[in-house]
């Protein structure tokens, strides 16, 4: 077993690591509104990615990806849902 050192685990700004859960979240939401035909929810999702995160297809993809794989499943949209519920609590900043 490897020993792990403070220096292994640099920190991250807190401020790119919030921004980073909201576009994970909205990019979920999104495919999960997507496919339940829910064209305000998609929207909503979509403006927050794109007007007001101003995320990059860089930032979305891997999620996007990760997303797309499970909704096809049976499971799928639970799977997502859960996924939110554990996103959702995690605070948007220090309060």
């Amino acid at each position: 077993m490897t020993d792990h050192t403070p220096d292994d685990f640099p920190e991250r700004d807190l401020a790119v690591v919030h921004r980073e859960r909201r576009i994970e979240r909205a990019t979920v939401m999104a495919v999960l509104h997507a496919a339940e035909r829910q064209n305000v929810g998609f929207n909503e999702a979509m403006t927050d990615l794109v007007l007001v995160e101003h995320a990059t297809i860089a930032e979305i993809v891997g999620t996007l990806y990760w997303a797309l794989e499970r909704i096809g499943r049976p499971d799928g949209p639970e799977l997502l849902r859960a996924h939110l519920l554990l996103l959702t609590g995690i605070p948007d900043a220090d309060d």
